[in-house]
C-alpha cells in the first residue's frame, strides 16, 4: 500500500510536475509496488503486472505535467494503471493470437496473484479465498481487493473506477456474498454451521 499519507503524497506530485527529477523519482518509489499491486488483480499474473507497472510509471513520468489535480493523485494513477491494463491486455490478446496462428504453444501463465492474496491474516481462509478469488467477475475483484485487501473506501474505490458509489457498493456486496457462499458450500465446518 501507498505508505506516504495523501497530502505528502499530493505535495510530492506537485513537485514532481513542476519539474523537479529528485520528486519524480520519490514518487515513483511511493507508489511503484501499489501500481504493480492494482496491475496484478488487473492481470492476474506477477510478470504481466510487472509490465504493466513498469508501462504506468513511464506514462507518469510522460504525462504528470497533464495532471491538474481535479482528483487525488492516487486517482489519476488508478486510472493510469487500469488503462494501461487493459492495453497491456489488448497487446497479449494479440500476441496469444499470432502464436496460436503460428502453431505455437502460448506462454505459460504464473499465478502470481496468489503470491498476493498470501498475506491474509488467516492462512486457512486465505487458501480458501485464494480458491474463489479468481472465479469473481473482474469487477467484483477489483473491488473486494481494493476495499477489503487494501483498505480504500467504497468512495475513494469509486472515484478511482470512475463508478458511481451505489455501484461499487452493489459490486462489493455481490462478490462477498459470492465469495462467503462458496467458503460455506466448500467448509460448512470451518465456520461453525
Amino acid at each position: 500500500m501507498i505508505a506516504a499519507r495523501p497530502e505528502e503524497l499530493e505535495a510530492e506530485a506537485a513537485r514532481a510536475r513542476d519539474g523537479d527529477e529528485g520528486a519524480f523519482a520519490r514518487l515513483a518509489n511511493t507508489v511503484r509496488e501499489q501500481v504493480h499491486r492494482w496491475a496484478l488483480v488487473r492481470t492476474g499474473d506477477a510478470d504481466e503486472a510487472e509490465d504493466v507497472a513498469q508501462r504506468v510509471l513511464i506514462k507518469m513520468h510522460r504525462g504528470l505535467h497533464a495532471f491538474e489535480g481535479r482528483s487525488r493523485f492516487t486517482t489519476w494513477l488508478y486510472r493510469l494503471t487500469a488503462n494501461a491494463a487493459v492495453e497491456h491486455g489488448r497487446a497479449r490478446t494479440r500476441r496469444l493470437e499470432v502464436h496460436r496462428d503460428a502453431a505455437e504453444p502460448p506462454p505459460p501463465l504464473t499465478p502470481g496473484l496468489e503470491e498476493r492474496i498470501a498475506r491474509l491474516e488467516s492462512e486457512q481462509t486465505a487458501a480458501l479465498v485464494r480458491g474463489f478469488f479468481g472465479d469473481l467477475p473482474p469487477r467484483q475483484r477489483e473491488l473486494v481487493d481494493l476495499v477489503d485487501v487494501q483498505g480504500y473506501t467504497a468512495v475513494e474505490a469509486a472515484a478511482m473506477l470512475e463508478l458511481e458509489p451505489a455501484t461499487v457498493r452493489v459490486h462489493l456486496f455481490r462478490g462477498r456474498r459470492a465469495l462467503r457462499e462458496r467458503m460455506l458450500a466448500a467448509h460448512p465446518t470451518l465456520f461453525g454451521e
